[in-house]
């Protein structure tokens, strides 16, 4: 318990202190004045109504709303500008689709997320059940670009979709490079628009617009790692049970002689989303160790043969262009074979005891520098290696110290 309790506020203190990092940018407020500032990116998974920003290093962090500013950016991430204008509010979830065809629009003032600049804009608007994209030109204001789905009064296990926003692509995104084929196919989907506003753009500009397109494909793309990662427990297993029972005598014996090493490697993949912040992972490790152990009046092999296998998800916090801490949580399941605890007076007072493979939790907290080497601490939960034997029982929770080497 104590070695849990200390991992907890481990990583929440590490956490706490990596949350608390600003980065270069600025805001425009309502006298258009530009204000150079460190801005609290938060990764908006959802659209703002409000960020924290800091004027240096060691300022008072202040907050700013949508009531006051009209624009604000982390400066090569991320761009939010105010705009006051009609939105659908149909909500997207399966469950709670209506039957009517056309949008149901409300006129609010809200932020949009630049996703392409240009001679055409393009935004969008994300909350919960909610995604919106918005187009902009010199000679049109602010316009969603409409995709609604919706049921069927006479079938509502069908569902229909209003795909108007194609019409506005043909008639506002006039150019010879955008064929009319290429808008009929368009999804209601980021990559997809993007490429759309990005021909556009940059129609008869062959060479700029492969390039444009080619930043969004890789922004779009999911990633993979592997790497190679040794690891050493911290702690040991132990183990409980009768000793002799006639006589109420039991043992609780640390195995403080096992090899501490294990063997592993590591598949990862950065999902596309979030600036590259989340990724899912599998981290299987191999150990052997072996110990004897002497009683008073018994002897005792102990051969362990793990192999350990962990997924899970894993999310980054920037420190710099060069580093960046993670965090880890996940499930982990230990594979044992060939292994047992044999005792050499077997067959007067007690049984030899096979070890049983079990699945728990894990979580872990570590720093990676050029994405290239990692360390990590890790703790493991209990799973009861001994839990098929009546009156013993096995503990294997414990901390590890995880080194890391990403091959690409």
């Amino acid at each position: 318990m104590k070695l849990k309790l200390f991992f907890l506020l481990f990583i929440n203190s590490i956490v706490t202190f990596a949350q608390i990092t600003f980065e270069k940018g600025y805001f425009i407020n309502n006298d258009n004045e530009k204000v150079e500032c460190l801005i609290k990116n938060v990764d908006w998974k959802n659209t703002p109504t409000e960020f924290f920003y800091k004027t240096s290093e060691n300022g008072e962090v202040k907050k700013e709303t949508i009531d006051n500013v009209k624009e604000f950016s982390v400066l090569d991430k991320t761009t939010f500008k105010r705009f006051q204008t009609d939105i659908d509010v149909s909500l997207d979830d399966l469950r709670r689709l209506d039957n009517t065809r056309n949008p149901k629009f409300e006129n609010r003032t809200i932020f949009l997320k630049e996703i392409i600049s240009g001679k055409a804009n393009l935004y969008i608007y994300e909350e919960p059940g909610l995604k919106r994209f918005f187009l902009e030109k010199e000679d049109l204001p602010i316009t969603q670009l409409i995709y609604k789905r919706f049921r069927i009064n006479s079938d509502y296990n069908k569902i229909r979709e209003n795909n108007y926003f194609k019409q506005q692509l043909k008639k506002h995104l006039i150019c010879a490079d955008i064929k009319v084929s290429k808008l009929e196919r368009a999804v209601y989907h980021s990559e997809s628009l993007s490429k759309i506003f990005i021909d556009y753009n940059y129609c008869g500009k062959e060479k700029e617009k492969k390039k444009e397109i080619n930043k969004v494909e890789n922004k779009a793309k999911t990633k993979f790692h592997f790497s190679v990662i040794p690891s050493f427990k911290l702690t040991n297993p132990s183990f409980e049970g009768p000793y002799y029972t006639f006589k109420n005598q039991y043992m609780d014996e640390e195995l403080k002689d096992l090899n501490p090493v294990q063997i592993g490697v590591e598949l990862e993949m950065i999902l596309p989303f979030n600036n590259g912040k989340w990724g899912a992972f599998i981290n299987p490790n191999f150990r052997t160790a072996s110990q004897d152990l002497e009683f008073e009046l018994d002897k005792a092999e102990i051969k362990m043969n793990i192999l350990e296998i962990n997924v899970g998800f894993r999310h980054y916090m920037y420190l710099s262009k060069k580093s960046k801490l993670f965090i880890n949580g996940m499930l982990s399941h230990d594979i044992y074979f060939n292994s047992y605890i044999n005792f050499e007076e077997r067959p007067k007072y007690r049984e030899n005891l096979d070890l049983e493979s079990g699945t728990g939790i894990a979580a872990g907290v570590g720093f990676k520098f050029l994405d290239k080497f990692s360390g990590e601490v890790r703790y493991y939960s209990n799973k009861d290696f001994l839990r098929n034997h009546i009156h013993w029982k096995g503990t294997s929770s414990s901390l590890s110290i995880l080194f890391g080497y990403t091959i690409f």
